[in-house]
């Protein structure tokens, strides 16, 4: 005899699983619901070319980490990161730039836009992974307006698991090889992940 199951997902959003009757006991068939978490950076309204190893963020003086808000179902919560995608507002570059997405379970103090990227050793020890997002390949244009750079975790994906107080990834980035940016260049960048 079969009947179902009632689950919240990561959204508080009820979910109804088939359930299986076997020697009196039910089992659900849990099917693991991925989803996309997205956070934007808007750099400063200037053009001034980046150096390899620069930071990128939102100010020259007052900047703040990325935040992938509700990535876990609960606080302490793991996630398995399987692809990120990374997008750009600019026009296609003739170099197109390399980019390091740093993650982090506890916020980390950022630095200002255009510095040589300079972690703390203490936020340094709560880095959980590094994503490369590499301008040569795989990178996608509608050649003129935007670009996009897509990476694809390796084997099964990579587990991240959050801070015991929080739902949420952090993110610092930093530019691998020269570039020069558009003013106010917009950036969206987005982690396809399942919520364990």
């Amino acid at each position: 005899m079969a009947d179902n199951v009632d689950i919240k997902d990561a959204t508080d959003t009820t979910q109804t699983l088939a359930t299986k009757q076997v020697s009196s006991v039910h089992y659900p068939y849990t099917t693991q619901l991925g989803k996309a978490v997205s956070t934007t950076l808007t750099r400063p309204a200037d053009t001034t070319a980046y150096t390899a190893k620069d930071a990128v963020t939102n100010s020259t003086s007052a900047p703040t980490p990325l935040t992938f808000s509700s990535c876990a179902r609960f606080n302490g919560g793991t996630v398995k990161l399987l692809s990120a995608v990374f997008e750009s507002t600019a026009a296609p570059a003739a170099t197109p730039p390399n980019f390091d997405l740093l993650l982090f379970d506890i916020s980390p103090t950022a630095t200002n836009d255009n510095a040589a990227f300079a972690p703390s050793d203490a936020d340094m020890d709560n880095c959980l992974a590094v994503i490369a997002f590499v301008g040569q390949y795989p990178f996608y244009t509608d050649g003129s307006n935007n670009w996009l750079s897509h990476w694809q975790a390796p084997n099964a994906g990579v587990l991240i698991k959050c801070a015991s107080a929080d739902t949420a990834l952090y993110g610092l980035l930093r530019i691998g090889n020269s570039y020069t940016p558009i003013s106010a260049e917009l950036f969206t960048i987005t982690l396809n992940m399942i919520p364990e």
